[in-house]
């Protein structure tokens, strides 16, 4: 028979990320029926674990809830370990280590204390977009946990990409230009653009190495111009279609909103000496 997912009623991100992690990683759960009780009770009035089809996260305290003791833990960091003891390939995936870890600071209301929590920016995080669907629609549990998985395999992707940016900034080729610290990397992971400037870069230059599209960005600054480097590429590579955005801060070499643009013979050395030999206008 199959096996039973039992969380509480109106789940949270932590009861719908074991539910995830267990239906993802775990071929017992993949098929698996999610029921709902009370906050706290077990599924027929059963002890949670006394039936091995029957697995409770995030209440009836059993081995996958928390709230039986007063710890800095939740019921996802507790399904993660027991799938990383279970699958041993689980244990160095970082994404799922740096996601549990932000489900764990959201279910103790850390986000209380980030930066500005007051803005309305937090309105677009996980959270509240689940409260909003609640508003919407509610008492409709089972939407909840499919929208929440959907939403789950959309982080844990961005997360992936993102730790594989960080790991290829960390090769890339790094310099000083008279924008400040600039990046120019070869890479198919466009997440790189964004990731860098979060860690500080002023100009990033990718290059695509399967369509050879080139795609240079700088911080959005007002002070920061890419037209000289406009300038420049199109002289050395005239055939190629570029296209500096009215901002100047984006200089771009193909596009999935314009398949017809015909890419760049530049590589990322010719890249690098472009920017670093800029020059303001």
């Amino acid at each position: 028979m199959s096996k039973i997912i039992v969380t509480h009623y109106n789940p949270d991100r932590d009861g719908i990320f074991c539910i995830w992690l267990l239906k993802k990683f775990d071929p017992e759960f993949e098929d698996a029926t999610i029921k709902f009780v009370s906050a706290g009770k077990t599924y027929q009035g059963k002890k949670a674990d006394s039936d091995e089809r029957i697995v409770h996260v995030d209440t009836g305290f059993g081995r996958f809830d928390h709230h039986q003791k007063d710890e800095y833990t939740c019921a996802a960091e507790k399904v993660l370990r027991y799938l990383q003891k279970k699958f041993a390939h689980l244990q160095e995936d970082q994404a799922l280590n740096r996601i549990v870890a932000i489900v764990k600071e959201l279910d103790h209301a850390r986000d209380y204390t980030w930066e500005d929590a007051a803005n309305d920016r937090y309105e677009f995080h996980f959270d509240a977009i689940m409260h909003g669907w609640k508003l919407l629609y509610p008492d409709q549990h089972g939407k909840f946990v499919d929208w929440g998985m959907h939403l789950f395999d959309a982080i844990y992707r961005t997360m992936k990409q993102k730790i594989l940016a960080e790991k290829e900034i960390e090769k890339g080729n790094q310099f000083e230009s008279m924008y400040g610290k600039a990046l120019a990397v070869e890479t198919y992971n466009d997440d790189i653009i964004s990731v860098s400037e979060r860690m500080g870069f002023q100009i990033v230059a990718r290059k695509d190495p399967g369509k050879g599209y080139v795609r240079i960005k700088a911080f959005p600054n007002p002070s920061l111009d890419l037209t000289p480097v406009y300038e420049e590429v199109k002289r050395r590579d005239p055939d190629a279609t570029w296209f500096l955005h009215p901002d100047k801060h984006q200089l771009l070499n193909g596009s999935t909103k314009d398949p017809k643009m015909r890419a760049s013979v530049l590589k990322v050395e010719d890249l690098i000496e472009v920017i670093k030999n800029a020059k303001a206008k």
